[in-house]
């Protein structure tokens, strides 16, 4: 699986994740689950975006090598 193109990355941000991030607020002590987030693009957006999240973002992928990359982004940013 590719990781998404410029323009897709610049779609997400300014328009889907942005409506998520509208949609599920207040994040305080939420638990979010997220589908097929692309190697944790989208769970790891919604960390950044709410630096005092006090909750838990899992994100789920379905794709091996997606999973891989996430779990790897995962330790360096821990």
């Amino acid at each position: 699986m590719n990781k998404w193109t410029e323009e897709e990355n610049k779609k997400l941000s300014d328009v889907i994740l942005e409506r998520i991030y509208r949609d599920l607020k207040p994040l305080d002590e939420k638990k979010i689950l997220v589908l097929c987030s692309s190697e944790g693009d989208v769970a790891f957006w919604l960390v950044e975006k709410n630096k005092n999240f006090g909750g838990k973002v899992l994100g789920l992928e379905l794709n091996e090598e997606c999973l891989k990359k996430s779990v790897k982004r995962a330790k360096e940013k821990s």
